[in-house]
């Protein structure tokens, strides 16, 4: 959330997004503790053109076990990158 914080406060583009416009200014009048708060509020909903994406709920209810989806954790790839990407490229064909 450290990251999404900065970038919806400083850096990620605003072009086809007038929710994040606005969000980026109340952003700027609120203390960092304050903002945190804030942008997990606004990631959780995530609006974007109108619509409400539901971020957290939607990461929650994702059904892992569709046997077309590869789940890779990062932890594990961090660990052990050539062992996840062997398995990765096995998934792909």
């Amino acid at each position: 959330m450290t990251s999404s914080y900065f970038s919806h406060l400083y850096s990620h583009p605003t072009k086809g997004w007038p929710e994040l416009v606005d969000f980026r200014m109340e952003l700027e009048e609120l203390s960092k503790d304050d903002g945190f708060l804030e942008n997990i509020k606004f990631t959780a909903r995530l609006p974007i053109d109108g619509y409400d994406i539901n971020l957290f709920s939607t990461l929650m209810n994702w059904n892992y076990a569709l046997p077309n989806i590869i789940e890779v954790k990062f932890e594990e790839l961090t660990q052990d990158p050539y062992r996840v990407f062997l398995s990765m490229f096995d998934f792909l064909g």
